[in-house]
């Protein structure tokens, strides 16, 4: 029997543009991998948190990171890789600050590239991420 694979948009995190992406990908085998999209500085109403604040960014994305792994009976512990783009590797430093409060002890692993640009003028750091819960 092959791995059972779920979709979930879960609450506390922007729903729009569904019709291109889900917010996580639930696949249970052994174990139970989650693959989340990339996060972006947005709220659940789809507005863009700390509008050139690179640490309010980061923050935010952690944030809506951890609402996804709550919702699936995790938390930021449970990451194995994450993904961070960013527009401006000068910010490399502010980035680093924000995610040691937030991610300590068992840490994912982590590449770091900086973009052009990303969906929105405004957005300075996306981070996609995998956990196994």
């Amino acid at each position: 029997m092959g791995p059972t694979i779920e979709r979930h948009n879960p609450d506390g995190v922007w729903k729009g543009r569904r019709s291109l992406y889900n917010h996580c990908v639930r696949v249970t085998n052994a174990t139970t991998t989650l693959y989340i999209a990339g996060q972006l500085a947005r709220d659940e109403h789809g507005q863009t948190v700390g509008v050139g604040d690179i640490r309010a960014q980061t923050a935010k994305v952690i944030e809506n990171i951890r609402t996804i792994l709550r919702a699936e009976g995790g938390d930021l512990h449970n990451l194995v890789k994450v993904t961070v783009y960013t527009t401006d590797m000068r910010h490399f430093d502010a980035i680093s600050e924000v995610r040691r409060r937030y991610f300590t002890g068992d840490l994912p692993t982590s590449t770091i590239v900086e973009v052009s640009k990303l969906a929105q003028p405004d957005l300075m750091i996306e981070i996609e991420s995998v956990a196994v819960l």
